[in-house]
């Protein structure tokens, strides 16, 4: 049920988006004449901003930082419907960068977003289905909204004009035992391919199923626990030699099994927390093979690699503050294609200021190291923040104004044996950071 293709991708996926908006597609188009709710908004929204370092490159890199301005359009569109049973959805998005500083030029690419889900649900049952597909350029992916570090070679070759195409689906039953108990299962997979290869960027795939019972304890308490079963992989192709006299394709299989303790806790009407606590165990094996047949293959093997899991969340919904804090541990793949253990807080505040005008901020902070990496001298170690303020006023019901502020920086961290008695390691780290103001007018269709 879970074994994963092994045969690596040359181009994104878009047949995958094609088919997932093909068929939620027909869902909202064959909803009834009867329909209890159809709902369809759209926005244009168009952003100037200055960036001082957009690429985020390190200070000492042999390409100095350049600052430029960027302009970008950007457009949505979302259609709801919903029935007493049945309800699907369907958001599409679209925009495009364009850098005054034509440098960064093979940088404009545009990135293509589609998000659906659809639900049929009887006395007992609830039926869903999820789906997501992505076209992004590589730094509106892995810079403009930080899931991980920009990698493609590292120096000064960041191959900027790469595209990573993302795609996941994720069926979901849930079964009311009782008006107390549930009991519900989900299946999650989704793919990462890369546009061009030797850049040491990996394609990836993921698949976990789990199962998560729930039980109502009073008005207050909900408990629960989750069991899991995870399967990854991922290949790469990483050039070596300068200049490159070859490459070294690397497979990366692991599986997961895990399990873990939830609970929320409604502190008030509109104050929540939610936990999660958990234990995973870890088999990784990989593959390292040299284009050049005299090198021999080397293949390494890890068992259980057991990491302690948890995510905890604080949120709170005000008429003027809104607000949220959370933390947690968790597994997630990096673009070198290696399953990392990442340590991460996030918070975010809204206040309204007036009917019309609103202030916001959030800061996205994250540690992350290999699942097999001993903690206290982990082999490489990125972190990351990431911290936005803005201001919007809404001018009219259907146009509004936002001005912002965005800070970035990152830090990796190469550690490499120097000794074994005593244990010793020559450290190598390279950090970037950026400054970013902006505006915007959104235009909103309802």
């Amino acid at each position: 049920m879970f074994q994963l293709s092994q045969t690596r991708l040359r181009r994104p996926l878009s047949r995958t988006g094609l088919l997932l908006t093909a068929a939620l597609t027909s869902v909202l188009t064959g909803a009834p004449a009867h329909a209890d709710l159809i709902n369809n908004t759209a926005r244009v929204t168009m952003s100037y901003f200055y960036n001082d370092n957009p690429t985020l490159r390190p200070k000492d890199s042999p390409i100095a930082p350049a600052s430029t301005s960027i302009i970008r359009a950007d457009a949505r569109a979302a259609v709801e419907w919903g029935t007493a049973r049945t309800s699907a959805s369907l958001t599409g998005r679209v925009n495009r960068p364009y850098y005054t500083n034509r440098s960064n030029s093979d940088a404009e690419q545009t990135n293509w977003y589609i998000d659906g889900d659809a639900s049929y649900s009887t006395i007992l049952n609830t039926f869903s289905v999820a789906g997501g597909y992505s076209q992004l350029g590589v730094l509106s992916d892995v810079v403009g909204e930080g899931t991980d570090l920009p990698g493609g070679g590292g120096g000064s070759s960041l191959n900027v004009d790469d595209t990573v195409t993302r795609t996941s689906v994720v069926p979901a039953w849930t079964w009311t035992m009782t008006e107390k108990d549930s009991l519900q299962t989900i299946i999650n997979y989704n793919t990462t391919r890369f546009k061009l290869d030797n850049t040491g960027r990996a394609d990836n795939d993921g698949a976990q199923i789990s199962l998560n019972y729930s039980r109502i304890i009073n008005q207050r308490w909900t408990l629960g626990g989750t069991v899991s079963y995870n399967r990854f992989e991922s290949e790469r192709d990483l050039p070596f030699g300068v200049p490159p006299i070859g490459s070294i394709n690397t497979k990366l299989s692991s599986k997961s099994t895990g399990a873990s303790i939830n609970l929320s806790y409604a502190w008030s009407p509109r104050t929540q927390f939610s936990g999660r606590f958990g234990r995973t165990t870890t088999d990784t094996k990989t593959i390292n093979t040299p284009s050049d047949p005299q090198i021999p293959t080397l293949e390494n093997t890890f068992i259980d690699a057991k990491n302690s899991l948890y995510a905890l969340t604080l949120d709170h919904q005000g008429e003027i503050t809104r607000w949220s804090i959370a933390a947690s541990r968790t597994i997630v793949p990096n673009n070198q294609g290696q399953e990392t253990t990442r340590n991460q807080l996030t918070a975010d505040l809204v206040r309204q200021l007036s009917k019309m005008m609103s202030f916001r901020w959030d800061i996205l902070a994250y540690d992350q190291i290999g699942v097999n990496d001993n903690p206290e001298n982990p082999r490489n170690e990125f972190r990351y923040l990431a911290t936005n303020f803005g201001i919007s006023w809404r001018i009219s019901r259907p146009l509004s104004f936002a001005a912002t502020y965005t800070y970035r920086w990152n830090n990796l961290t190469f550690r490499s044996p120097a000794g074994t008695n005593p244990p010793s390691f020559n450290t190598t780290e390279t950090k970037a950071d950026l400054h970013q103001i902006g505006f915007s007018f959104t235009y909103k269709w309802e």
